[in-house]
């Protein structure tokens, strides 16, 4: 079994323009839902390995931000600008001792790379959303060929959580009800 959780980097700040793109920082928002989606996610048992995350600041930061409240390591850095194909071939590539990994990206990547590997209609993963995919594989080179659940916590105003779609797929990719 390898599971995989894609997390779309929080808020970050277009406060000022004089940033490039890939220096642009988390704001107030995203530094406060990133460290509470984290504290959650920690008190359900979210334990990955590892993080890749994009070597965006923003990224680099809600990731930082899942690792000081989880204590996992952000180990290895994605390409900036990285798309869903590009992800794929990281994460078959990833080595097979590691059981749970987490990626933390961009949109529109993350999201088409959702909707591919559950075959679910997702339209959006929002900022410091997080989709939880498991998988009945060995190898992370497996990975899309066959998906078992999909899960997503998306963060609500107000501090609430909810829980937006969850779905187990059968090997031919027809879904089912969810496993309990």
């Amino acid at each position: 079994m390898k599971k995989l959780t894609l997390i779309r980097h929080a808020k970050s700040s277009w406060q000022d323009a004089k940033p490039a793109d890939i220096d642009r920082p988390l704001n107030k928002r995203g530094r406060d839902d990133a460290s509470m989606m984290a504290q959650r996610l920690a008190a359900d048992g979210f334990s990955p390995g590892c993080t890749v995350t994009s070597s965006a600041r923003r990224a680099l930061q809600t990731a930082e931000a899942f690792a000081a409240a989880i204590d996992f390591p952000v180990r290895e850095l994605l390409v900036y600008g990285a798309g869903s194909d590009q992800l794929l071939g990281r994460i078959r590539g990833l080595d097979n001792g590691l059981e749970w990994v987490a990626m933390v990206g961009h949109n529109p990547a993350i999201t088409d790379l959702v909707r591919r590997l559950s075959g679910e209609p997702v339209d959006n993963i929002p900022t410091c959303g997080v989709a939880q995919l498991d998988f009945d594989i060995d190898r992370w080179r497996q990975v899309g060929e066959a998906g078992r659940a999909f899960f997503l916590l998306r963060r609500q105003r107000g501090c609430s959580f909810k829980t937006c779609g969850e779905t187990a797929l059968s090997q031919t990719g027809h879904a089912h009800e969810p496993r309990t």
